[in-house]
């Protein structure tokens, strides 16, 4: 069994023991700390969640309430530093990141694509997280990303807490599977974070020495 079900199994087994509202807690409090901290298998606690509700353990409205309500919430905790910060860091004079072309070319791609990133970006562990901070620098609305925020949270676990339920016998085989699919995007994810940097690095050298 992986190490991390096996934690999680152990606390879902201690809070059941203590009364449902700690795991519901437990539920939306890992829905929020997975959008904070992508390496944090959310997804799998999320179809965990689901698996308990298919079982009998949990309230299914209330697990299905308590991830959204987390998962929107760490969306919007993300957004909101990408607003008030990401956007000073990002333009600042010495040593900035995007040279101001670049910056509205940024906003103008954000402005035209912003609602289907939002949407799907919530399909992709890790990818997520970066999309809502980009969103928050990119100036998009509170009015859009509370509503394309909640949609996409809304459609992507009420797939989680489903596939638990029409799963329920084979459960820890898809739950392998997530483990998998979350390793393989944030690796590719810090494979195409560290590219971006030397590329910007190197940008950086060329612009000295001319």
């Amino acid at each position: 069994m992986d190490p991390v079900w096996g934690q999680v199994n152990s606390f879902f087994n201690w809070a059941t023991a203590h009364g449902a509202f700690w795991i519901y807690s437990f539920l939306f409090i890992s829905a929020i700390v997975e959008n904070i901290f992508p390496p944090y298998p959310g997804d799998a606690v999320i179809f965990a969640g689901g698996y308990l509700a298919s079982s009998g353990r949990l309230n299914w409205p209330l697990v299905f309430i308590s991830t959204t309500a987390g998962s929107w919430a760490g969306l919007l905790i993300l957004f909101w530093l990408g607003r008030a910060k990401g956007r000073k860091l990002l333009m600042k004079k010495e040593g900035s990141w995007l040279s101001h072309e670049q910056f509205v070319r940024f906003e103008s791609w954000f402005e035209r694509w912003g609602a289907s990133v939002i949407i799907f970006g919530r399909f992709l562990a890790g990818i997520r997280s970066g999309v809502a901070l980009a969103a928050g620098i990119a100036g998009v609305s509170w009015k859009k990303i509370l509503f394309f925020g909640l949609l996409s949270v809304l459609i992507w676990n009420g797939i989680l807490i489903s596939l638990a339920r029409l799963v329920e016998n084979n459960w820890e085989g898809l739950y392998h599977w997530f483990g998998l699919y979350n390793r393989l995007v944030l690796a590719a994810l810090v494979v195409a974070l560290i590219l971006w940097v030397l590329r910007f690095w190197r940008r950086k050298r060329s612009a000295k020495k001319t």
